[in-house]
């Protein structure tokens, strides 16, 4: 329960099932145990619980099409009651043993949640996954807990879903504190795979640049929220926290919501930065952005070949690191890892390895991307 109190997406909940024949061995706990530990808890308000449901119920009766797992949470008190005895969900992996197995299916939908399909292109996936989680278990990674990936995608709408929505590879087990891709930057590189130092290649600007590419356009990264409200830093943080926002959402972005504040407020905390909505009003912001950068205003609006949500613009950033990851371990056996719109590497595997992504970025988004290079001092 401590640990899915901070798992990625969980918000706290675990999913279990109240299927007995699913507690046979080799699974770590008996349904004796779980069964016998539920109720009382339960009755005690130490667990919260979300009930689950089928899929389909009978002819004439269909209920929802996907069904869903119990789901279970720890309760405010029972969080109260291990902090009294100085176990938090910081520290459990201190006081607890756990042993992280990878999930049965590497290939997800979620946002909505929809089970996979065994499919062709589902196969294909499948097996570049298993591909890369077996030649990066060659190589040992020092810093970080990591299992294996799972690739996710989004915006799954049922059969004929096409699996072009999202896509990323996710670091299991998704426990932030253990996780390398929830450690800030400094910690990543910090890390290290067969005793070498890491650097991390970071494509600025990703969303940017693919939304402009897909349009025909360039975009010069470099000063693309430069000078849009004053010529300060925070000014130009401001612009591209509203732009990267407005690339999260189905439109441009109509307000600062309460977690787009705190999450500013969270990245700049050195320089004491915040988005005062009064200071700093999005009809403003908007305003002068978009007359900047007046092709930001069809964002949303359906196309063929045009990206129109997240997923889209997620999707063909994956496709880039992916491919680049791919082509590291098959043409040079070079180990790497994904942070999403990043790749971390061996620091002595650089120069190949930001070759090769700029490669695939050009190949598959049609434009140079500008990257990064980072690397501990």
């Amino acid at each position: 329960m401590l640990i899915a109190a901070v798992v990625e997406d969980g918000i706290g909940w675990l999913m279990m099932s109240l299927d007995k024949r699913h507690y046979t061995k080799p699974s770590p706990v008996s349904w004796r145990t779980f069964d016998g530990i539920r109720e009382p808890w339960v009755a005690a308000g130490v667990l919260e619980v979300s009930p689950g449901y089928p899929g389909i119920f009978a002819f004439g009766n269909p209920g929802p099409l996907v069904g869903r797992m119990t789901r279970f949470r720890a309760s405010p008190r029972l969080l109260e009651i291990c902090k009294s005895h100085g176990i938090t969900v910081d520290n459990a992996d201190e006081h607890f043993a756990v042993e992280f197995n990878m999930p049965s299916e590497l290939v997800k939908m979620t946002r909505p949640t929809f089970p996979t399909h065994d499919t062709p292109a589902v196969q294909r996936i499948r097996e570049e996954v298993v591909m890369l989680n077996d030649f990066f278990a060659k190589h040992k990674l020092e810093g970080a807990r990591h299992t294996g990936w799972v690739r996710k995608f989004h915006e799954a709408t049922g059969r004929g879903f096409n699996f072009d929505k999202g896509g990323r590879l996710y670091s299991q087990p998704g426990v932030p504190k253990l996780n390398y891709q929830h450690m800030p930057r400094d910690c990543r590189i910090a890390m290290t795979i067969d005793g070498e130092p890491l650097s991390e290649i970071d494509m600025s600007g990703s969303y940017l640049t693919i939304f402009f590419a897909a349009h025909g356009q360039a975009v010069s990264v470099a000063g693309a929220y430069d000078g849009i409200l004053c010529p300060d830093g925070i000014h130009r943080a401001i612009v591209k926290t509203w732009i990267n926002g407005s690339f999260g959402n189905r439109g441009l972005l109509g307000r600062w919501s309460q977690d787009t504040k705190k999450e500013f407020a969270k990245k700049h905390l050195a320089d004491g930065w915040q988005i005062d909505p009064k200071q700093y009003p999005v009809r403003r912001v908007r305003e002068l952005t978009l007359a900047r950068h007046p092709l930001l205003a069809s964002w949303g609006q359906k196309a063929p070949g045009i990206p129109a949500s997240y997923g889209d613009l997620i999707y063909r950033e994956s496709q880039v690191i992916i491919s680049t990851m791919v082509r590291l371990a098959t043409e040079h056996s070079i180990p790497s890892a994904p942070v999403h719109d990043s790749i971390l590497v061996p620091r002595s595997k650089v120069t190949v390895a930001r070759r090769l992504l700029e490669e695939q970025f050009k190949e598959i988004v049609g434009v140079t991307p500008v990257l990064n290079v980072y690397s501990a001092a």
